[in-house]
């Protein structure tokens, strides 16, 4: 992306992504998720637990890829439909 792009990017992610997201799941499963993370971290080793944060990080960094992609997908169609 360029600097523009990138800054347009993380601006609505900060300030208006939640806008669109139902509060009342978006909070309830992010509770959950930290609740079961947790209880899977008691469970490891601190190999086990290294191991998992790893793999975590690699979704994330997916996860994020794929916002990107639809970020740059919806500008270019927002241009197109001007």
């Amino acid at each position: 992306m360029t600097d523009l792009m990138q800054t347009l990017y993380n601006y609505l992610q900060e300030n208006r992504a939640r806008d669109f997201l139902s509060h009342k799941y978006f909070w309830y499963y992010s509770n959950v998720l930290d609740l079961r993370e947790s209880a899977l971290m008691n469970t490891l080793t601190d190999e086990q637990q290294e191991l998992l944060e790893q793999y975590q990080d690699a979704v994330y960094k997916c996860c994020d890829m794929e916002q990107q992609a639809l970020f740059l997908a919806t500008l270019s169609l927002a241009r197109e439909l001007r």
